[in-house]
Parts: C-alpha cells; sequence; structure tokens
C-alpha cells in the first residue's frame, strides 16, 4: 500500500524559498549605488569583506540559511501578489480618505438641494465648464477663440461684460485645446511680469511651486524667468506642440505690464509657439487703445464678444442649470417665474444665478415645487433686487419722457426755420 503523501507546506514556511525572494527582490528593487548591496568577492576573497548574512557558518554542516528579519524597504515581488488587507475604516471629518482628497472638500448637500432632488447647487459661483450653455452668442465666441488659436494668432481678445461667463467659457476652451497645445489659465489677479511668469513656469510644469516660495528661484529676477520661458518654448519646436496662456480679468492689468505682455508673445516669432489670450470687460478694450498699448493692440488677431442671454436662451439656461446639478430634480419655474427672471436680470448669468439660487432658498421654505413669480419677487427683495429695478424702470420712463419732449422742441425749431415767411406773414 503506497503511503500517503505528506502535507504541502505553504511556501512562507521554507526558509529556503524566503531567502531566495530576498535575493531576487534585490535585484528588482530601485537603490542608488550606495544602498545596493555588495557583490560577492572573488574565490580566495576574506569572508569579511562579504555581507554579514552571506558568510558562510564556521565548523558546521550546510543547511538552509534562516530567514532574514523582514525588510523595511519596499518589496516590489512581494507587491505582485499582495496580501489582503482589512478593510479601511470610514474617515473621520477632515481626514483624508483613500482618494488622498478631504471629506470636507465635498460638503454634504443643503437642504433646499436635497429637497429639490439636487446633487449641488444649479446656480451657484461655479465656474465648471459642464454648466456652460452653447447659446449662439457663447458657440460663436468659442469658435472664434479656437479658430484664432488653430490659426497661431499672436494675440487674441475676449471681451465681456461682468457676469456673462467669460471664465467659464476660458475653462472651456482649454477642455477644446488638442493635445499638442499645453495651456496655462491665469485667473488670479497680478500687478507685475514676475508674478505672471512665475504662475506660467508652474502651469508649464517648468518649475516647481515650492521652488518659488523658497527655493533658488524664489528671488529670480524677470530676465532669468523670461530665460526660463525661452528655453521651454524652444523645447516645444521639435514635438511640433504650442503654449497658450489665457489671462482672465485682465481689464485689471496696468498698460505698461500689458506691454511687457506683447513682449512676451514676440518670443520664437518666426515659430509661433506662444500664443496670449487676453479676456476682461469692455474696459479692456479702452484701455487697448491708448498709444502706450498700440504695439500690441497691433498685435491682436481676432477679437470675440459675450452678449447677455436673449429671452429664448433663458429657458433652456433653467433646464440645463438643473439637470446638470441633479439627474432626478423636481423642481421648475413656471412661466410667470421666467418673465420675471429676465426682467430682474436682463439676461446677464451671473445676476440670474443669484436669484435663481435666492428662489429656491424660499421655495424650500415654502414647500414648493414650482417656482412661480411671487418666490421670485420675494428672492429679488432680500437680495435688494426690487428696488434698483424699480429705480431703473423709472428712470428709463423718465428719459423716454425727455426725449420725447426733446424730440417735439426740435421739431418746433425746424418747422419756424422752414416756415419762418410765413409765419412772419401770419403773425403781421
Amino acid at each position: 500500500m503506497t503511503p500517503p503523501d505528506p502535507p504541502a507546506r505553504s511556501l512562507a514556511d521554507d526558509p529556503s524559498f524566503v531567502a531566495s525572494l530576498s535575493d531576487l527582490d534585490r535585484g528588482v528593487s530601485e537603490e542608488s549605488p550606495a544602498e545596493a548591496p555588495a557583490p560577492h568577492p572573488p574565490d580566495g576573497g576574506s569572508a569579511a569583506a562579504r555581507p554579514e548574512f552571506l558568510a558562510p557558518p564556521a565548523l558546521e554542516p550546510r543547511r538552509p540559511l534562516a530567514a532574514p528579519p523582514p525588510p523595511a524597504r519596499r518589496r516590489p515581488l512581494l507587491e505582485l501578489f499582495p496580501i489582503e488587507q482589512p478593510a479601511a475604516t470610514q474617515p473621520a471629518d477632515g481626514e483624508l480618505d483613500l482618494a488622498g482628497v478631504f471629506r470636507e472638500d465635498f460638503p454634504e448637500p443643503s437642504p433646499y438641494e436635497r429637497f429639490y432632488g439636487l446633487e449641488e447647487r444649479a446656480f451657484g459661483p461655479s465656474t465648471d465648464p459642464k454648466f456652460l450653455l452653447r447659446t449662439p452668442s457663447h458657440d460663436h465666441a468659442l469658435g472664434q477663440l479656437l479658430d484664432a488659436i488653430r490659426r497661431r494668432d499672436s494675440v487674441v481678445l475676449l471681451t465681456g461684460g461682468p457676469g456673462l461667463g467669460k471664465t467659464t467659457l476660458c475653462r472651456a476652451l482649454v477642455e477644446e485645446l488638442d493635445r499638442r497645445t499645453i495651456a496655462s489659465l491665469v485667473t488670479h489677479p497680478f500687478l507685475s511680469i514676475e508674478e505672471l511668469l512665475k504662475t506660467v513656469l508652474v502651469d508649464f510644469g517648468v518649475i516647481a511651486e515650492r521652488d518659488l516660495a523658497n527655493g533658488h528661484l524664489s528671488s529670480a529676477s524677470p530676465v532669468e524667468l523670461a530665460g526660463a520661458l525661452h528655453h521651454f518654448l524652444c523645447s516645444l519646436i521639435p514635438l511640433g506642440a504650442f503654449a497658450v496662456v489665457i489671462i482672465d480679468d485682465a481689464a485689471t492689468i496696468p498698460a505698461p505690464v500689458l506691454d511687457q505682455i506683447r513682449e512676451l508673445s514676440d518670443v520664437e516669432r518666426e515659430a509661433r509657439v506662444l500664443q496670449v489670450v487676453l479676456v476682461g470687460d469692455p474696459e479692456l478694450a479702452t484701455t487697448l487703445a491708448l498709444p502706450e498699448c498700440a504695439a500690441l493692440a497691433a498685435r491682436i488677431g481676432a477679437r470675440a464678444e459675450l452678449a447677455p442671454l436673449t429671452r429664448a436662451d433663458l429657458d433652456g439656461y433653467l433646464s440645463h442649470r438643473v439637470r446638470v446639478a441633479g439627474s432626478s430634480a423636481r423642481v421648475a419655474f413656471d412661466e410667470g417665474a421666467r418673465e420675471r427672471l429676465y426682467a430682474l436680470s436682463g439676461g446677464v448669468p451671473g445676476q440670474l444665478n443669484q436669484l435663481c439660487d435666492a428662489a429656491l432658498e424660499h421655495g424650500h421654505e415654502m414647500s414648493a415645487r414650482i417656482i412661480d413669480r411671487a418666490i421670485v419677487d420675494r428672492a429679488a427683495d432680500t437680495l435688494g433686487l426690487t428696488n434698483a429695478a424699480a429705480g431703473s424702470s423709472k428712470w428709463r420712463k423718465a428719459a423716454m419722457a425727455g426725449g420725447l419732449l426733446l424730440l417735439a422742441l426740435l421739431g418746433a425749431a425746424l418747422a419756424a426755420i422752414l416756415f419762418r415767411d410765413r409765419l412772419e406773414r401770419l403773425l403781421g
């Protein structure tokens, strides 16, 4: 009768396997030369020159090496077959989760968001491109910017009033660029060319932000920063790549700094590697018309302008924002509310968002699934927009009456001139 096979042992219980695994692990791990184990000495070398755990035991028969203590460094081979770890506990508020982000960065929905089935604020101040409604005005402006970038125009201009969605459009523009185009979107204000260069170099990955804070570049001059940008742009030429700097809120930049930006657009002018997109309020066009900005204005290849929403755009805008904020949203605006929203906001998305957000707050307090005109008026009162709208309406009426009176006086004066002789005979 054949004796039964001995029970199989786990490889982890075999000391020779564990020792050989450590030898293989040393060959796979990425170590510096100083940390790598010393090679075996040639025959005849002294045993003292060998690593201690490779020295043969003296006066004892050959036997398997004992398992070495667990190393402190990483084990690449074991990482190929990871040991199952226990389930991670739920992090407390303010602690890092497995994705490396703070839970408090994702706040819980507010009561009115839960009431209306929203996952986030539908009319908050977010500039996320997913909230951008491609109205004819926005679609036309975005197309102009993309065409200008594809043509490699040196400078491109985008203007529009406050609250029209210029920043959101810029973020959508960055998402539309191809992979060969590297973009830097500068959204915070700056007053010197040094601040701009530092931001752009960090966005392009040329330098690390910590080097600007306490590294060798913390006191770099504009010439040194421009030189670093120049070397980076030259490295893009053989790759067929390009760089775009989009400067938001450029109307606040002093005219001398704008002229220095023009000098940046001249870098590698033959290859046209760098392009500048200036974005700002209509005052930006006035600034560029100054004599000191004439050289920069001459390099503008395309000018795009954003316009407010039309009344036809407003219905699609409201439904789009609600649909993006929640796939199972349970809120609607009736016709009276939409008419009132357009009259109060003038089609400006920023002001429209404030009104709608406040209206949803009041609608939640009243448990109203349908937002009507009364709720919109209540929101406008909260924001102080009703009196402003009433004052604006009175001013328009007064201006219209004054205009009619002026036209009447001009007509009378013109008639007196044309029929002067007849009037004199009539008066005589």
